[in-house]
């Protein structure tokens, strides 16, 4: 049974998934349970506790890193270079002392940078970390510090500490902002520091139904985004940098929420465009539908609509697990099995990136943990 199928040419425009999201309520929608039971891999529900990437067809391909296992945050340097914590294929076992800060140019080994280091944040081409320290006579002999590299040497020096209070972390850009005075005592999201802030209202604990979202901008400056919602919202924004917009969504779905999404074939996610203007999308039902709970992320590609999904058999075989592409026109296409972790689109918006173990309760030893590339562009 094949796994894949070919997947449609790549968007040019980022006002054409836009435009083609409402549309999978019908052509789709229709089909979409259907498509993706003939579509998928059976995996027994006694599977194995290791195995490769799942294959694909082209255009779309993979590239596998060896000889180092990916443990935490991923970060694109450019749309060709990604930085990450690992440690060396067979010191997993001693994974606290040999974890280093490691950078992947796609092509061959990946090259150390740093050592005991992880949690990286790029902007600009610098790539800012945390390090474990020794501190000779201080109250701890080991302390996490922050660092900051810079090419092409990426020689490690000190982060500047924030100024001023209070100050909140802005993980787009790599730097604590200052949190406006109009947002104190109200529920808020950061956008970046380049695009500010939402205000959703009075952070006073009522429940809010159709609250207005408004944009602040750096010159305090408020507009009216379009959007309404039920508040308060798990809601998480996820930033799309190659056509500014972002993506909204409720990352932490109840039971009842998965039932209705699959029984109605319908769940509503919002997008912002470059321009702060909201519409709601609608995401159609599949095998991504975890309805025991489990991780459910959003990213907006060139390609079409990201879904990564933690939808695992009982007991952590892979299931429905893994990692969905659903383009504007064709059939869902299922792009990984397994374990997707720290997902994270590249600038360009044509490669995800991801740590890949296919069943979730392996242990770091036998699990064969890789970082995983995906191409979603024709050359």
């Amino acid at each position: 049974m094949k796994v894949a199928t070919a997947a449609e040419p790549a968007l040019q425009q980022g006002s054409a998934l836009l435009l083609a999201v409402p549309r999978w309520a019908g052509a789709i929608l229709a089909s979409a349970t259907l498509s993706l039971t003939a579509g998928c891999l059976a995996l027994p529900r006694r599977g194995p506790l290791a195995g490769p990437p799942l294959p694909l067809q082209p255009p779309l391909h993979k590239r596998v890193l060896q000889g180092v296992v990916p443990l935490g945050q991923i970060a694109w340097l450019d749309n060709e270079q990604l930085v990450f914590p690992g440690i060396r294929v067979g010191t997993e076992g001693d994974r606290d002392k040999k974890r280093a800060l490691y950078l992947w140019s796609l092509q061959g080994p990946a090259r150390l940078l740093l050592q005991r280091a992880d949690n990286p944040c790029t902007e600009g081409g610098r790539i800012h970390a945390w390090q474990v320290q020794r501190t000779p006579g201080g109250p701890r002999p080991l302390e996490r510090r922050p660092v900051l590299l810079s090419g092409p040497a990426y020689n490690a020096r000190a982060a500047p500490p924030p100024q001023g209070r209070p100050m909140v972390w802005d993980a787009n850009s790599c730097a604590s902002v200052p949190l406006p005075a109009p947002l104190r005592g109200h529920r808020w999201q950061i956008l970046s520091r380049r695009d500010g802030f939402l205000d959703l209202g009075p952070n006073d604990q009522r429940p809010r139904r159709q609250q207005p979202v408004e944009h602040i901008d750096r010159a305090l400056q408020r507009r009216d985004t379009g959007l309404r919602l039920d508040l308060p919202l798990p809601l998480h924004v996820s930033p799309t940098a190659w056509d500014g917009s972002y993506l909204l969504y409720n990352f932490n779905l109840q039971p009842a929420e998965r039932r209705q999404w699959q029984q109605g074939n319908r769940l509503t996610i919002w997008r912002l465009d470059a321009g702060f203007r909201g519409r709601a999308l609608a995401v159609p039902a599949g095998p991504w539908v975890a309805l025991g709970g489990g991780t459910i992320q959003f990213f907006t590609s060139r390609a079409g609509l990201l879904i990564t999904s933690n939808n695992f058999e009982r007991g952590g075989a892979p299931g429905d697990a893994g990692a969905y592409l659903l383009a504007p026109r064709g059939r869902p296409l299922r792009l990984e099995r397994g374990l997707v972790e720290e997902p994270v689109l590249s600038p360009d918006g044509c490669r995800l990136a991801y740590a890949h173990q296919l069943h979730l309760a392996a242990s770091l030893l036998r699990a064969q943990r890789r970082l995983v590339v995906v191409d979603l562009c024709s050359p």
